[in-house]
């Protein structure tokens, strides 16, 4: 049996951002709307979306970007599963959007505008992602799709908005805020 190291090395490495202040998120949106799911948020059950104003919907599945040198075998294809499970659950919600039938690998401006533009909408609606390389990548989207004309949306569930000031001091800190966070949406 080896021993443990008698030295550690320092890390070097950047520290972690404090957690930030969530901006507010507008409640409604003009007009018909496409839906845009990341691997971030494929709770479509519970978004806060008027799915009679979808009109179409495509699925991103983003494990490869979790690291530089991308993952294995195994996660690859349990973020596929969710995602085409996501697909599966959405086509059940909708009527009549079109749906992008196979998950995106990836969320850029030249393979979300055209599939904007064939299905006539000016409106995305994306579910909150505050951190993360999803959040990267739709921050990118964000701003090359508002020089196209086309405005993003970002959905945040009611839940998500109050949990997220108790969020600043680790687990346990936000441990004690459950109970009162889940009575104030109904949930106990």
């Amino acid at each position: 049996m080896k021993e443990l190291a008698r030295h550690a090395v320092a890390l070097d490495e950047p520290a972690l951002e404090s957690a930030k202040q969530v901006a507010s998120l507008p409640d409604r949106y003009g007009g018909e709307a496409a839906l845009l799911l990341t691997e971030e948020d494929y709770g479509v059950e519970t978004l806060p979306v008027e799915w009679s104003r979808i009109g179409a919907v495509a699925v991103a599945d983003l494990t490869q970007d979790r690291t530089d040198r991308g993952v294995g075998e195994l996660v690859s294809a349990f973020g596929r599963g969710a995602a085409v499970d996501t697909l599966q659950r959405v086509k059940a919600m909708t009527k009549g959007a079109q749906i992008v039938e196979e998950p995106m690998s990836r969320i850029q401006t030249n393979d979300i505008l055209p599939w904007l533009q064939k299905a006539g909408l000016k409106t995305l609606l994306i579910p909150e992602t505050p951190v993360g390389p999803s959040a990267d990548a739709v921050g990118i989207l964000t701003k090359k799709l508002a020089s196209e004309g086309i405005s993003v949306v970002r959905l945040r569930r009611s839940w998500d908005s109050k949990a997220w000031p108790h969020a600043s001091k680790g687990f346990f800190a936000f441990k004690e805020q459950i109970p009162t966070l889940l009575r104030s949406e109904g949930l106990t």
